[in-house]
């Protein structure tokens, strides 16, 4: 699964508790929360708990359904970074 990842996307972790303030900004709500950028550093969409590998990969599909829909109460950030 790394290496999907590493091909398509670069991956950056960040540790909520380390840095609430972008974590705010982000409106990060909970944990884990995957953002998708788009190169321009648009937010393209995300996706928040564990998945199991098939299902993670298949959120990160251009075009996929899964991609479209958001969460119940999902506010997209104001500030993009």
């Amino acid at each position: 699964m790394a290496a999907v990842v590493n091909e398509r996307f670069i991956p950056v972790r960040l540790e909520g508790r380390g840095h609430k303030d972008l974590a705010q900004q982000m409106d990060v709500r909970r944990v884990p929360t995957t953002i998708i950028f788009s190169p321009d550093g648009r937010e393209k969409h995300r996706f928040v708990g564990f998945l199991p590998p098939e299902d993670y990969l298949k959120r990160l599909r251009p075009g996929s359904p899964e991609n479209q829909v958001m969460p119940a109460g999902f506010a997209r950030p104001r500030i993009y970074l």
